[in-house]
């Protein structure tokens, strides 16, 4: 019961913040933030009342290996924050990173044990794309009407803007995440209330429209190339799923040219976002080779968003890039093994259980084949935006990933699930989280009365008048310890 009431209040931040309006548009990340925080700590807090059983089936849902290569890496991870600029915001990144990863074993251990496991996140992904696409139609329908205060989305410009997302990226990272899961659910519904399925079938040509109207290059590649490899190691087994995918993405499109192209008399509130070159091609290399500097221990969790660094963003645009910088190359070397191994596994299982009765999937199938196009393109985009850094994709990814492992250790037999757990282990485990919840409301208390302050000096000492997102809004760390900024730079960027 506990851990269902801690799944029940983290999906509900996915669901609601992206379409709840907040009085200052300005302010929507630190919002969701705080919102992510404050619900970790209150996961902290029920997990010290959870009993000692419960606590080890929830271990048991991640193999040995996984255990002892995360302890590895948390090792490199706590010695790195101990040398790095700011070993607060070290320690709470690390947090941050723990109580993540508690929340995909406690989705793991509910998607093992309860019937309805499976289909908790697909119908998170479809009521939040409703609820979403609902607030898009009512902007819509009031800029045809003639109220031009609701403007054509996407939108140009923060404040006048219905996104409900500071930045469009971010919007974009939440797609990554749901659309294949609202194919899956369209797919899961069409068979048994036609109605229904094609209700979800519509609400993902509305989601593809405003997925191409954002004109987000990551996010389209990202998305292709997610579908792309699902194909390629399921192709047996998804052609349905595929051509549902294909079948969308065409509609959603000619939706878009009806909707933002054609019907509108003026565009101007809906032009096009294409881009010029993108400055992370100079990112990335100096990033790459500011790692080789500190190669074994990195520069300390959160580093890369230090003042001082030279670096304009807080953070690379890059999830590989920013763990070799930041945690240095055994740890990340040691992430990229066992995502390597967790995916050859679920790819083995999948196929191996996959079920195709006269060409139609069944429920598992379908939502298998779903999430493993869902984590793929969140990780794909990762390469090109900050997923790994954002509030909401961080619990999107948790969710999906937690999802992921119950449906792999249901279809695995009773010897094989649950391997020992040694009772000091469960202790050091509740230990941990108890303390990851501390530091996470420490940081709470220490920042929040200082958000506002904070990001009208780093626009008047940097003269930098677009906000760097990390943890905060503004991500730059390390005003304390500076008196000066020797470079101003006036240039903005569109990262």
């Amino acid at each position: 019961m506990v851990f269902r009431i801690a799944l029940f209040a983290v999906l509900l931040v996915p669901i609601l913040t992206p379409v709840i309006y907040f009085s200052d548009l300005m302010f929507l990340y630190n919002e969701k933030r705080i919102l992510q925080l404050t619900i970790l700590i209150f996961i902290g807090v029920l997990t010290a009342f959870v009993s000692k059983e419960q606590l080890k089936k929830t271990l048991r849902q991640l193999p040995n290996y996984f255990w002892i290569i995360f302890l590895c890496i948390l090792l490199l991870a706590f010695i790195s924050t101990l040398f790095s600029s700011s070993p607060f915001y070290g320690a709470v990144e690390i947090s941050l990173l723990l109580m993540v990863i508690w929340v995909a074993l406690i989705t793991a251990h509910v998607t093992q044990n309860y019937y309805y496991g499976k289909y908790m996140v697909v119908s998170a992904a479809c009521i939040v794309v409703f609820l979403y696409v609902l607030k898009f139609s009512i902007g819509y329908t009031f800029f045809m009407s003639g109220y031009e205060s609701f403007p054509l989305w996407p939108a140009s410009g923060i404040k006048g803007g219905i996104t409900g997302f500071v930045n469009i990226r971010f919007f974009n990272q939440v797609q990554a995440f749901t659309l294949p899961l609202l194919i899956g659910g369209g797919l899961v519904m069409m068979p048994k209330k036609r109605t229904a399925g094609i209700f979800c079938f519509l609400l993902t040509v509305i989601w593809w429209m405003l997925l191409i109207q954002s004109a987000g290059r990551g996010i389209m590649l990202s998305s292709l190339s997610a579908a792309l490899v699902s194909l390629f190691f399921l192709k047996k087994h998804i052609h349905r799923w595929i051509w549902y995918f294909l079948g969308t993405l065409l509609l959603g499109y000619l939706l878009k040219v009806i909707l933002f192209d054609i019907i509108p008399i003026d565009t101007s509130s809906a032009k096009s976002m294409v881009r010029g070159g993108s400055p992370r091609l100079t990112l990335w290399p100096q990033t790459f080779f500011s790692s080789l500097e500190q190669p074994i221990f990195g520069h300390g969790p959160m580093s890369f968003a230090q003042i001082h660094t030279g670096f304009t963003p807080s953070h690379p645009h890059n999830s590989i890039l920013q763990l070799l910088y930041e945690l240095g190359y055994p740890a990340t070397i040691g992430v990229l093994i066992v995502a390597g191994m967790g995916f050859k596994t679920w790819i083995l299982q999948t196929k191996k259980n996959l079920k195709v009765k006269s060409d139609i999937l069944d429920d598992t199938a379908i939502i298998k084949v779903s999430l493993t196009t869902s984590v793929l393109a969140g990780l794909c985009y990762s390469l090109v935006s900050g997923v790994i850094v954002m509030p909401l994709s961080q619990l999107w990814l948790a969710l999906v990933f937690g999802t992921v492992l119950g449906l792999y250790n249901k279809g695995k037999s009773e010897q094989d699930i649950y391997i020992s757990i040694n009772t000091f282990y469960v202790y050091a485990s509740k230990l941990f989280i108890i303390i990851a919840a501390i530091v996470l409301a420490s940081v709470l208390i220490r920042d929040i009365p200082t958000l506002r302050e904070n990001e009208k000096r780093f626009v008047k000492e940097t003269d930098r008048h677009v906000f760097r997102p990390r943890f905060w809004q503004q991500g730059k760390i390390g005003f304390e310890k500076l008196d000066t900024i020797e470079l101003k730079q006036t240039e903005k960027s569109n990262l």
